[in-house]
């Protein structure tokens, strides 16, 4: 046993040895510096949730819902919401419609419109009283616009 260790070790050197051989022999070294980059333009992003009044039998004036609205902007930019693209529009009155039929709300965003950075708002919507519509699903598209 103690033969074969050696031996091992002999050819375990040797080819150590032809490694280093082989190994290329450089002349100089040479070295250069590089830069990493990345330029963050300003920019933003808006997403709002359903202003969802959810099941409701009879319209008594008391049923409110709410949306979020998220917005993401690059640190340290300034932003309004509105609901007009025109201008800094904070509430509305709306209607909702299934087919003829018309069910009037208002919505509100609550706090203030305008901010810097990142930060999420409410929508405070309701139904004022009004004579009972026919039974259905009723919707309106509404846009939040947000400027920065």
């Amino acid at each position: 046993m103690m033969g074969l260790g050696i031996f091992g070790k002999r050819y375990g050197a040797a080819l150590g040895a032809i490694l280093w051989l082989a190994a290329p022999a450089w002349a100089a070294q040479l070295s250069s510096g590089f830069n990493a980059r990345v330029v963050i333009q300003t920019s933003c992003s808006v997403a709002a949730t359903d202003l969802d009044f959810g099941i409701v039998g009879v319209i008594t004036g008391s049923q409110t819902a709410l949306a979020a609205v998220t917005v993401t902007c690059s640190a340290g930019t300034p932003f309004a919401l509105s609901f007009s693209p025109s201008g800094i529009v904070t509430s509305f009155a709306g209607q909702m419609a299934n087919g003829a039929n018309l069910i009037a709300y208002n919505a509100v965003l609550l706090g203030a419109n305008a901010g810097i950075g990142s930060a999420t708002r409410t929508i405070l919507g309701s139904l004022p009283p009004q004579p009972q519509p026919p039974t259905g699903s009723y919707v309106d598209n509404r846009t939040i616009y947000l400027n920065y």
